[in-house]
């Protein structure tokens, strides 16, 4: 998972919140990742992400931002970094849309 989100956004920063290892963009949560006893779990995906990746998330486990993929399949790669680039252009948005804001007089 580390690998694949640092591919996915090479800028971003390790911290850890919430007691799990995850990456900062723009000072804001990008992703975070744990591994458990019968799955391992990508965490900062919002309603919007998941449901525009409905299809292909179909079968897993998921709740608020919360996906939960089973330990016996191998990592979604291209599925992740999807997941993260839309993260990134969700808080890339955020941050332009109030730097506009600031603009006006």
């Amino acid at each position: 998972m580390r690998a694949t989100i640092l591919a996915a956004v090479p800028e971003a920063v390790e911290f850890f919140g919430y007691g799990l290892p995850g990456y900062k963009y723009r000072g804001k949560p990008l992703a975070y990742y744990s591994a458990w006893k019968n799955h391992y779990g990508y965490y900062a995906a919002s309603g919007t992400i998941i449901a525009a990746n409905a299809e292909a998330l179909k079968g897993q486990t998921t709740s608020k931002g919360t996906i939960q993929f089973p330990l016996e399949k191998p990592v979604p790669v291209a599925l992740i970094k999807k997941m993260v680039k839309a993260r990134r252009a969700e808080i890339d948005s955020v941050k332009n849309a109030k730097a506009t804001k600031k603009k006006k007089p």
